[in-house]
């Protein structure tokens, strides 16, 4: 199964349309919110699903942005932008789990499974925010954000631990790499 991007966007052009946020605490929640959505609808390659710990973090990211704009006198460029790029890495993808099954051949069990060792490259994602939140029009804006988080999940990457069957019974495998989560 990929990431439902498809549901994200229209979600978000529905949202920005309708200007239906009271507030930017209501505004963050709604984008952390889609945001874990998406993700949890996507998988590795091999299958093993997305299983986020929580969104807490890219919420309170995404309302220290909104607050720091709009309190600035000045333009401040993409600078916030990278702030939150950067917690949603730490915050989000450090701790991200994954279904450890289906097993990465030539493995036949998980032990323990999935382990990210690279949470993403999060300067391309703090520029692709900063473009697609400065597109203007809201189907740009939620398509922007989209391939964003999209390429950034693309660059988050890891290992699989499992065990592989001899004559002997179950060993360990060596670490078998993954990368990019869909």
């Amino acid at each position: 199964m990929a990431a439902n991007w498809g549901t994200f966007q229209v979600k978000v052009v529905a949202f920005l349309k309708g200007q239906q946020s009271s507030g930017f605490e209501e505004t963050a929640a709604f984008f952390a919110n889609e945001y874990d959505l998406a993700v949890r609808t996507s998988t590795l390659l091999m299958g093993n699903l997305a299983i986020p710990v929580s969104n807490m973090g890219v919420m309170s990211a995404f309302l220290v942005v909104f607050n720091l704009m709009y309190n600035s006198p000045v333009e401040l460029g993409p600078a916030p932008y990278m702030t939150l790029a950067s917690q949603i890495v730490t915050t989000y993808w450090i701790p991200m789990q994954f279904n450890p099954l289906p097993p990465h051949p030539p493995t036949v069990a998980p032990s323990p499974g999935v382990q990210v060792l690279f949470p993403g490259e999060p300067s391309s994602l703090g520029m692709g925010l900063y473009t697609a939140f400065n597109s203007g029009e809201e189907t740009l804006v939620a398509a922007g954000l989209m391939q964003s988080f999209s390429m950034h999940m693309l660059t988050v990457s890891g290992v699989y631990n499992g065990l592989i069957p001899t004559a002997t019974g179950l060993v360990p495998s060596p670490p078998i790499p993954w990368s990019g989560v869909f």
